[in-house]
């Protein structure tokens, strides 16, 4: 079943290659900005509540730059594991 279905998506990504090319890197252009986004606002959250000597908001921040980095990773990821 599993077999099937991966040689049926590898047809359909041969067969719309342009197609399919241009909405992954749309996919991944917004990826990457709204990663990029979210690193910066836990950045800003995180130095604000250093600032203030807050403790639940320093460790909010810390999840909110992990979370950015990983929606950035993932994004300059998935064109290789896709291809």
């Amino acid at each position: 079943m599993m077999i099937s279905y991966l040689q049926g998506l590898n047809l359909f990504l041969t067969l719309n290659t342009g197609m399919f090319g241009e909405i992954l890197d749309l996919f991944v252009s917004a990826c990457k900005i709204g990663g990029g986004l979210w690193l910066f606002i836990g950045g800003f959250i995180f130095a604000s509540a250093l600032k203030d000597k807050n403790g639940p908001d320093i460790q909010r921040g810390i999840w909110q730059m992990v979370g950015g980095a990983l929606i950035l990773t993932m994004a300059v990821m998935l064109p290789n594991v896709i291809a």
